[in-house]
């Protein structure tokens, strides 16, 4: 995940560069984005790749516009709307990752070291709290979560991701079969990886340090 860029002030990442490089590999290494791949969730994670001889270039792989998350949604389906008390901000803030933040669920947020006047900023929301527009993406899907964790904004309510939502926003084609309880679902989607992302990766592995004419 991301976070390994960061952990131990970098040094974590830095040993295994090391001992990747003593072992004889050419490392390149890029924190890449799902939502650059046609999914609508910020999901980024870090790919390390390391070669005998060559070096792997990342900016040759084509990256596209992020795409809206309500283009991902079901039309129909058993969705589980929130009903209780929640806030819809007359101007939604829109973030570099792609998200908007559109409101929260109202719960008791943050005040510890918090500025004035900036109560309406996602910061200070716990997650789970927290409402995005389908018209940015999604948060990414975390693992080790029995449910969906994210409300969403959508046509004039506040509802969750459906489980096919959530396998469909990873790259997931509809035909893929579902055949675990729902708790099990959830904990594999969000423990998977962006199958457009990886595959564009594979794809540019296979035409850089693979292919025979080089």
């Amino acid at each position: 995940v991301k976070h390994l860029v960061y952990h131990d002030n970098k040094k974590t990442l830095t040993t295994i560069l090391q001992h990747l490089e003593e072992l004889g590999y050419t490392v390149s290494k890029k924190v890449l984005n799902a939502s650059d791949f046609g999914l609508p969730q910020n999901r980024e994670r870090i790919i390390i790749i390391g070669h005998k001889d060559k070096k792997f270039d990342f900016s040759k792989i084509e990256k596209q516009a992020k795409p809206a998350l309500k283009k991902f949604l079901d039309k129909e389906n058993e969705f589980e709307y929130l009903n209780e008390p929640y806030t819809i901000l007359e101007e939604q803030k829109i973030q570099d990752s792609g998200l908007i933040f559109a409101g929260y669920r109202n719960k008791t947020i943050r005040k510890a070291g918090v500025r004035e006047g900036t109560e309406h900023l996602s910061r200070v929301h716990k997650q789970p709290n927290r409402i995005y527009s389908t018209e940015g993406v999604h948060p990414a899907l975390p693992s080790q979560e029995s449910s969906g964790r994210f409300w969403i904004w959508h046509e004039g309510t506040v509802r969750k991701l459906t489980i096919q939502e959530c396998y469909r926003i990873m790259g997931f084609p509809d035909k893929f079969k579902l055949l675990n309880n729902k708790a099990e679902l959830y904990k594999q989607v969000g423990n998977s990886v962006a199958i457009p992302m990886i595959k564009a990766v594979v794809e540019q592995i296979k035409t850089q340090l693979l292919s025979v004419n080089k």
